[in-house]
């Protein structure tokens, strides 16, 4: 008996080790199907490669057939008339590098490349076709992805396709590209590639508002289009990223915008970290409001031609030492500047004092200003005839003009226009 169920043990551990064995080998696969008529192969070069027609499987979150090989696979071909890569199919594969899907009307779908951290290029359409998609979040989180060459017959890119792939440096596009939606970052450093002329790039602009094309650098067939848009009703403005100049031209009025903590919401904000420079051209009328808020400027030019600088145009602009401002000012908003820049003034002691009192000097008196004549420290109006100013070197306040000063009330509550001065005087 004892001898009998030896045996029959020994026998029902034989079939246990046989069926493990055909899951083990499943998991050790190299090759299989993936589609109807798409098949898939793994060579020991590392790279996986995909062929046949139609439609890829779609497979649940990282459960592809080769998900076993994602520390051995460094690169995708795929060839033939395959027509679709499914939904995260090589999702978190940190080892490839390269990825060439040679048919054109291929659609890779939403995450299908997803945070492939060591993926440094894309060739998609080789062969040609039409309608070719490269859907929502395809190639995003791709952290080292450097180039993508498309050909013509890719015609759609989704929004949020190259989604914080922030080293994306060149993007070739096909002149037959139709849609392309918001697919990066605002403060990518992409340069575009277009295989079509320049007034054909601005019908792709036009049909794509909402993709803010205007702010790339665009190579085109028969020129180079620098980022660029409208800030007024005859205004535009352009950055060049080599001199790292942003130049507002045209005749009339800017636009006011505002700001907050993380700069200006103008238009050049979105790619403030290539602007150290500015260029205000003569025919510029106003500086609006929050235009250069927080910018990393260390130099502005204005023209005679503006006579009103905007609030907080050039707050917070820490790299700013200094800023000249022509004798044709004659409104300045609050904190248009930060107090730790000096100002320039292009015109004598009398012609500030009166920009000063004309614009409501609770602000305006706290600056630093050089004037033709005279250094002016803190300045402001105490009367309907008379000045003050305190010169914080020698902390001496000097009172003049004519007529009576305003009165001020006693004790505590005592609030006179120099208050912030008075541990100085």
């Amino acid at each position: 008996m004892k001898l009998r169920n030896k045996i029959l043990s020994l026998f029902l551990s034989v079939i246990m080790i046989f069926s493990i064995v055909p899951i083990t080998a499943s998991a050790e696969a190299t090759g299989g199907t993936c589609g109807d008529n798409v098949q898939w192969g793994f060579s020991s070069s590392g790279t996986l490669y995909i062929n046949g027609t139609g439609e890829m499987y779609e497979y649940p979150y990282r459960e592809s057939p080769w998900r076993h090989l994602e520390n051995k696979i460094i690169a995708v071909e795929v060839s033939g008339t395959v027509s679709s890569i499914s939904s995260y199919a090589f999702v978190d594969f940190d080892e490839i590098q390269a990825v060439t899907i040679s048919n054109a009307s291929v659609v890779v779908e939403e995450g299908a490349f997803d945070d492939c951290d060591s993926l440094s290029r894309v060739d998609i359409g080789s062969r040609g076709g039409t309608g070719g998609v490269i859907c929502d979040r395809a190639f995003a989180f791709c952290r080292n992805l450097r180039t993508v060459r498309l050909y013509n017959g890719v015609e759609i890119i989704e929004g949020f396709a190259f989604y914080c792939s922030n080293n994306l440096k060149d993007l070739f596009l096909p002149m037959g590209i139709k849609t392309l939606e918001r697919a990066f970052c605002q403060d990518s450093d992409v340069k575009i590639t277009y295989d079509g002329t320049s007034a054909e790039w601005g019908n792709v602009v036009e049909n794509n508002p909402d993709a803010l094309l205007n702010l790339f650098i665009v190579q085109c067939k028969d020129e180079k289009l620098l980022p660029h848009g409208s800030c007024g009703d005859n205004l535009k403005w352009t950055v060049d990223f080599d001199t790292e100049t942003l130049t507002i031209s045209g005749h009339g009025e800017m636009r006011d915008y505002e700001g907050d903590y993380y700069g200006t919401y103008a238009p050049w904000g979105r790619v403030s970290s290539h602007i150290t420079n500015v260029v205000i051209e003569e025919g510029v009328t106003s500086i609006g409001d929050y235009a250069f808020y927080g910018l990393g400027i260390t130099n502005i030019t204005i023209p005679n031609s503006v006579s009103k600088i905007g609030h907080g145009a050039l707050y917070n602009c820490q790299n700013l030492s200094s800023i000249t401002i022509p004798n044709g000012v004659r409104i300045i908003g609050r904190d248009f500047v930060s107090v730790s820049t000096e100002i320039v003034f292009q015109g004598d002691s009398n012609l500030w004092l009166s920009i000063v009192k004309n614009n409501g000097d609770s602000e305006l008196r706290k600056y630093l200003v050089r004037c033709w004549d005279k250094t002016l420290w803190s300045v402001g109006s105490c009367g309907e005839n008379v000045t003050y100013e305190m010169n914080l070197m020698t902390n001496c306040m000097t009172i003049s003009g004519t007529g009576a000063m305003k009165n001020y009330s006693a004790g505590l509550g005592f609030r006179g226009v120099w208050t912030d001065f008075i541990d100085e005087i």
